[in-house]
């Protein structure tokens, strides 16, 4: 009896291992990566006209604070674009999902300025 309980409580162990592991990876990494894939124009701008974004699936992006970009990607809750105009110059910003991924929130990592986008 003793063996089959510790036998049981190791299975459930491994699952419960093997399932962490996968929402950890599966749910941060790929799964944030694509909620910002497509377009987003920025709202609650006070002067000026709105500016947009484009990130594409393929790690790439646009857009009007970004006039030439090239290569972004996520890392422990940032995301980081690099800018061709200027050999290793990012751009680094801390970000947020809010209404079922419908608005994007960035904060500038050096200067903590909120930029707030919809996606179209």
């Amino acid at each position: 009896m003793k063996i089959k309980l510790m036998i049981i409580g190791i299975t459930i162990l491994i699952i419960f291992i093997i399932l962490s592991v996968y929402y950890e990876v599966g749910n941060f990494r790929i799964y944030d990566e694509d909620r910002f894939v497509g377009r987003w124009i920025e709202i609650e701008k006070e002067m000026g006209t709105p500016t947009y974004a484009y990130f594409s699936s393929n790690g790439t992006f646009y857009g009007g604070y970004w006039p030439i970009g090239d290569i972004w990607e996520l890392e422990d809750g940032k995301i980081m674009m690099s800018l061709s105009y200027g050999e290793g110059v990012y751009a680094t910003y801390y970000y947020e999902f809010q209404e079922n991924d419908t608005i994007l929130k960035l904060t500038d990592l050096k200067s903590n300025n909120l930029l707030t986008f919809q996606k179209q």
